[in-house]
């Protein structure tokens, strides 16, 4: 956590890619609570990919488990 807080000035654009909503909402929500930025998510590792390619997160987190990339 604190290393989160450190870099938290530094993260401006956050992407999650996740199959389960639910898991994708409450890591987001996580995040906004130590620090103001701005979060996409993504289903699929392929549609992370090409959301990653036209927003350049600073930080992006990804579920490997059922990756389909």
């Amino acid at each position: 956590m604190k290393q989160i807080q450190r870099m938290a000035p530094l993260m401006q654009k956050v992407l999650i890619v996740d199959p389960a909503p639910a898991s994708a909402r409450m890591l987001g929500d996580l995040m906004r609570s130590i620090t103001p930025l701005q979060m996409w998510t993504a289903s699929t590792t392929r549609k992370g990919l090409d959301a990653a390619r036209q927003i350049n997160p600073q930080l992006i987190f990804v579920e490997l488990a059922g990756a389909d990339v």
